[in-house]
């Protein structure tokens, strides 16, 4: 099992970490975070509509994953994305992995 979550549907959901940790489930929870809503602004960009209340501050998602019982971890190249994944499979313990869209994953919005 893995999860991909927005930054914005995971603040939505995040207390489910506390079910996961008392379950003792493993697996891993990929957060890309793009300090949006960044489906609804693109469409609301794309239908010329202002964007209003789609940026998100987003807090420190490692710190409230590890506040939760969670490993936590942020890659920074594939290398470790995938590293991340394969050591989150293997705990007995959701692990939350943060991407960001401006981090060193991407470049010029793709990931690299």
């Amino acid at each position: 099992m893995l999860a991909i979550v927005g930054d914005g549907s995971f603040l939505y959901t995040i207390e489910e970490l506390a079910t996961a940790v008392e379950a003792g489930v493993g697996f891993p929870v990929i957060v890309w975070n793009n300090r949006a809503y960044g489906e609804i602004r693109d469409a609301m960009v794309q239908a010329q509509i202002p964007t209003v209340g789609v940026d998100l501050y987003t807090p420190d998602f490692l710190a409230i994953a590890k506040g939760f019982g969670c490993f936590a971890t942020r890659p920074e190249s594939l290398g470790e994305l995938a590293t991340a994944v394969h050591a989150a499979l293997q705990r007995k313990m959701p692990t939350v992995i943060v991407i960001d869209n401006d981090g060193p994953l991407f470049s010029l919005g793709r990931l690299q």
